[in-house]
C-alpha cells in the first residue's frame, strides 16, 4: 500500500496544500510529507481519522493507496466512481 500516493490524490482533488491538510486533519505537516515520501507509513487507525476529517471514505484511501499489483478491473472501476464523487463534490463546494 502506497498510502504517501493516496494523501497526494486527495490533496490534489480537494485542492488541498500540504499545510490545509495537516491543519484540517489534525497530523502535523512533516508527518504528512513523511508520509507522501514513503518514509512513514499510516496506521489503520490514522487512516479512519483522515476520512472522518476530510468527509470521505476511508475505503478511498485504501483503494488511492493500491499499487499496480493490487489492482483489479473492480478496483478500478470503484475507484473511478468514488473519485468522480469527490470531485463533483468539489466542484459544488468551489462554485457555491
Amino acid at each position: 500500500m502506497n498510502y504517501g500516493k493516496a494523501i497526494a490524490i486527495i490533496r490534489g482533488i480537494k485542492g488541498m496544500s500540504m499545510q490545509d491538510f495537516a491543519k484540517v486533519t489534525g497530523l502535523s505537516k512533516s508527518y504528512v510529507s513523511r508520509i507522501e515520501k514513503g518514509e512513514r507509513n499510516l496506521a489503520e487507525s490514522k487512516v479512519h481519522k483522515i476520512a472522518e476529517k476530510l468527509n470521505i471514505p476511508a475505503r478511498m484511501i485504501y483503494l488511492f493507496a493500491r499499487d499496480n499489483s493490487d489492482a483489479t478491473v473492480n478496483t478500478a472501476q470503484e475507484m473511478g466512481e468514488l473519485m468522480l464523487k469527490l470531485l463533483v463534490e468539489e466542484d459544488a463546494k468551489s462554485n457555491r
